[in-house]
């Protein structure tokens, strides 16, 4: 899989669904789409971060952390290795 993304996200509802914990960003950062926009979601800016998080992929155990935003139809989104 490969989604050309430089950081992992994902959505607050699947955040609420699954009971993942979230936390307050370190370092903050504006987050802009490819046409140089500003995502519109919390005054433009990646505040929340989950702790880390084991993922399967493919029977594979991958410890991560996610970015929080709304993704649309997506769950969540991997960056690329």
């Amino acid at each position: 899989m490969d989604s050309r993304a430089i950081q992992n996200y994902i959505s607050p509802e699947t955040v609420k669904r699954l009971g993942i914990t979230c936390q307050q960003k370190e370092y903050l950062y504006p987050l802009n789409i490819i046409s140089r926009d500003l995502i519109n979601y919390k005054e433009n800016i990646i505040n929340l971060e989950t702790g880390l998080v084991i993922i399967r992929i493919k029977g594979k155990k991958i410890t991560i952390n996610f970015n929080i935003l709304p993704l649309g139809n997506n769950k969540a989104v991997l960056r690329m290795p």
